[in-house]
């Protein structure tokens, strides 16, 4: 068991609810970032901050992904693999996006009219 008030005082704070307070919210470490500094899972990071009554923070919400106005054509030029590596993104990512793109164009086209 870890003695987070001597912990706290060590790093100059008077109390554990204000180390915290200070690494947390003030710093915006996060609480992976606390866990590997401090050398202890994640889990004993977040129960202290609960008895302590520090809010956590919302996790992290959906990635915001930037497709350039030529997408379609790199990859046609430049295969998927090379285009994901430019981008940032994973393989996979890039091919749902094209084929997401492919299924769009194909509901958007006109059906052929009736015999």
């Amino acid at each position: 068991m870890i003695d987070w008030e001597a912990v706290a005082r060590r790093l100059g704070h008077q109390t554990e609810a204000q180390m915290w307070d200070f690494l947390y919210n003030k710093k915006k470490m996060g609480i992976v970032a606390l866990a590997e500094s401090f050398d202890v899972s994640t889990t004993a990071v977040r129960l202290s901050m609960e008895r302590c009554g520090v809010a956590r923070r919302p996790a992290g919400g959906r990635k915001i992904l930037v497709w350039p106005p030529d997408f379609e054509v790199q990859v046609e030029l430049y295969g998927m693999r090379f285009v994901a590596q430019k981008l940032g993104y994973s393989y996979s990512t890039v091919y749902k996006e094209l084929r997401t793109r492919r299924l769009r164009r194909a509901e958007a086209l006109p059906l052929d009219p009736p015999d």
